[in-house]
């Protein structure tokens, strides 16, 4: 009963202009009716509060896609940063690369470092990675001269900018020289 009175006066809330009367019987049983009885009492309701979220409008839908899609700015200089031309690198379980990028990498952008002309590991969205000694089971940083270069990959892997290539020189302890020796 308390349910239908609580759905009783919530209809008659949101309807608002109509007048509400409350009526209690013999036995002590409350009605709420919007037609008046001999016994009735018009009872006034507290104000409907009704929220409502901000409305979409063109405007707004403008004004977020502006926000996030920023002007991309072209990179004036991109060149590796380490190692350097000409490096020597003696028994590498990874080689430490990164580049010097102006402006900063911006978002959405990614570095394709490449190792020998190829791609060494997935793009990263970061000035510095590490490209690891053995991928898939395969030696990768082999004894000799290897090139290492980078690219800037926009979104769409396109590539905006490269470095000049740079040619290292790694090396390993033989095991088979006498007291740890380099040559």
């Amino acid at each position: 009963m308390k349910l239908w009175m609580i759905v009783l006066i919530t209809f008659f809330s949101i309807s608002g202009s109509a007048e509400i009367y409350k009526s209690v019987d013999k036995n002590g049983v409350v009605t709420y009716s919007d037609q008046p009885e001999t016994t009735s009492q018009a009872v006034q309701l507290p104000a409907v509060n009704i929220v409502t979220g901000p409305a979409k409008t063109t405007a707004n839908a403008t004004n977020s896609t502006n926000a996030t899609d920023k002007k991309h700015v072209d990179y004036t200089a991109f060149a590796m940063s380490a190692p350097t031309d000409q490096d020597t690198i003696w028994n590498a379980d990874s080689l430490p690369v990164s580049v010097d990028i102006t402006p900063a990498l911006q978002e959405g952008d990614t570095i394709q470092f490449l190792y020998d002309g190829a791609p060494a590991i997935p793009a990263v969205a970061s000035t510095s990675a590490s490209i690891p000694k053995v991928i898939n089971d395969k030696p990768l940083l082999v004894r000799g001269n290897h090139t290492l270069s980078a690219n800037v990959l926009n979104a769409n892997g396109d590539i905006l900018k490269s470095t000049p290539s740079i040619t290292v020189y790694l090396q390993y302890t033989s095991v088979n020289q006498p007291n740890g020796s380099k040559r």
